[in-house]
């Protein structure tokens, strides 16, 4: 009896590692996914944030003019 009580006792740690280890890895997926967009779509638009190729003039989801937007972008971004 007290060596099952043990080895359960053993076991408690590892457990929790594998959980810490597959938050980590899921963080780390999200984190990986997020790189890839920004690969693939460099370009998001100011207005909704969603990724646009560099040779939109207009934002196809929000309809922005995005020719007219960068000078603003670049003072908010200044600003902070």
């Amino acid at each position: 009896m007290y060596n099952v009580r043990t080895e359960v006792k053993g076991i408690q740690p590892l457990t929790e590692n594998i959980e810490k280890l597959k938050t980590e890895l899921h963080r780390l997926k999200r984190a990986f996914k997020k790189f890839e967009e920004n690969v693939k779509h460099p370009n998001k638009c100011p207005t909704c944030g969603k990724p646009i190729l560099p040779e939109f003039k207009v934002c196809p989801y929000y309809s922005e003019n995005l020719k007219l937007l960068p000078e603003a972008v670049i003072a908010l971004k200044d600003y902070k």
